[in-house]
């Protein structure tokens, strides 16, 4: 039992979090487009009392269509991942929040998709003693963000990569974080 802590810890918080955007269809023939991805969307909260905390939140836009004889592919979709965690207090363990942008589709001969944004913001509104500092802990936090990748053709134009952002932030008493 946390000395500071008002209700009891539980042992072990393991959680998975996960949405996918589905991919965009295939299109033929000249004039055509192969389809958008799909966006994902994830909304988290958490607050808890927690000794080890396995917490792995992930979301990915899909990948657009393939563009063949002539169509254009399609475009990734983004992948923007905002969460704030009030008062989760963890000892041991990781948190990890990850966004992905969508894959532009690839076209044999026509403009090829463009990948898609991703963005990756992590809040945790706490204060060092619940994100186990004082007591000895060691907590791990982890914040990523890829943008996609355009996508390929033979003989038409490359589609654009897309650019990605991954920020973290502590809020509250900082206290003595080293």
């Amino acid at each position: 039992m946390c000395p500071r802590c008002p209700v009891p810890v539980a042992a072990t918080l393991t959680l998975g979090v996960s949405s996918t955007g589905g991919d965009g269809g295939r299109a033929v023939g000249s004039g055509f487009q192969g389809g958008a991805g799909g966006e994902a969307s994830t909304t988290t909260a958490l607050k808890a009392l927690i000794n080890t905390a396995q917490v792995s939140i992930t979301q990915r836009g899909g990948n657009g269509g393939a563009g063949q004889q002539g169509a254009r592919g399609g475009n990734g979709a983004q992948s923007v991942l905002n969460n704030r965690f009030n008062n989760l207090n963890f000892r041991y363990g990781t948190v990890s929040q990850a966004a992905y942008g969508g894959n532009g589709g690839a076209s044999d001969s026509a403009q090829a998709g463009h990948g898609a944004a991703a963005a990756s913001t992590l809040t945790l509104a706490t204060d060092a003693a619940q994100l186990g500092v004082y007591n000895r802990g060691q907590p791990n936090v982890q914040v990523s963000a890829a943008g996609g990748n355009g996508g390929n053709t033979a003989t038409g134009v490359a589609g654009n990569g897309a650019d990605a952002s991954g920020t973290l932030t502590l809020s509250g008493n900082s206290g003595a974080l080293v």
